[in-house]
């Protein structure tokens, strides 16, 4: 923006309280600041990619756009909110320096107060919320299906060990806790994953769940409910789902929108 003149310092001059954000992968400072990258680079530089690891020992491969969306539209959505609230209160605007690998830092916290601690760093898998624990994980049914484990309380971790009929030997995982492990995955891949979903589906004190395609999460009830995906618009006379987005129901398009420009549709308007 500073090179075309539209830079914080320059707008400030025709508007002191405005609020200007800058959203990039390294910040506006820094040996990195100039270096190109992807959702993924940055990852791997904060060393959140190291904490998950596939059963060959390699970092797991994030299945979305982790420092795009929560290191950096998110947190630029809160800044922003800060400083329009700070320019109400002060008439001061902001300049907001963004950095996607900063805001991946928050997310490590666990790590992060081990190794302030005790200075033993995480090398992935080994901490209880990436695998160490048999309370949560990710576990196969025996056609290949999955369940997804989270029962940290000891009151589900209890129901659960109940439901799979774990022998009760092996309940108290603080004794061996690979043990229990593999106890826990020898009971859930003597069945099909339609056993478990049907097992599970009148549970409510348990944190276990059945991992869905995107396909059977779009039919789940719960989403069908909420109306996440209810709206469409109408676009060159086809009807096209709305994208989710992260509001509150009540901000929520629930019908048919009004039609989009088709593409080229303006191009009129900016020829002379």
């Amino acid at each position: 923006m500073e090179r075309i003149g539209l830079g914080y310092n320059e707008l400030k001059k025709i508007k002191h309280n405005i609020v200007h954000c800058s959203i990039t992968g390294y910040g506006q400072t820094g040996p990195k600041k100039y270096v190109a990258a992807h959702d993924i680079n940055y990852m791997a530089d904060s060393g959140l990619l190291s904490l998950a690891r596939n059963s060959d020992g390699a970092p797991a491969m994030p299945a979305a756009q982790i420092a795009d969306i929560a290191g950096g539209s998110y947190p630029a959505v809160i800044n922003i909110l800060l400083a329009l609230r700070n320019a109400e209160k002060t008439g001061n605007g902001s300049y907001l320096d963004i950095s996607m690998t900063d805001n991946l830092f928050p997310f490590m916290w666990i790590a992060l107060g081990i190794a302030y601690d005790n200075k033993n760093y995480p090398r992935g898998g080994d901490l209880r919320l990436t695998g160490a624990s048999p309370r949560y994980g990710i576990y196969r049914t025996l056609d290949s299906g999955f369940l997804a484990l989270g029962a940290l309380e000891e009151k589900f971790w209890r129901r659960f060990c109940e439901v799979i009929e774990l022998n009760e030997n092996f309940v108290d995982d603080s004794k061996n806790p690979e043990k229990t492990k593999q106890e826990v995955m020898k009971k859930v891949k003597a069945k099909n994953t339609s056993y478990w979903k049907t097992l599970l589906a009148n549970e409510t004190d348990i944190c276990c769940s059945v991992v869905n395609s995107v396909e059977e999460a779009l039919q789940d009830a719960q989403v069908i409910e909420r109306q996440l995906v209810a709206a469409s618009v109408n676009i060159s006379e086809k009807n096209i789902k709305v994208m989710p987005t992260p509001l509150a129901p009540i901000w929520r398009p629930k019908t048919l929108l009004a039609g989009a420009p088709v593409l080229g549709e303006a191009n009129s308007m900016l020829v002379e």
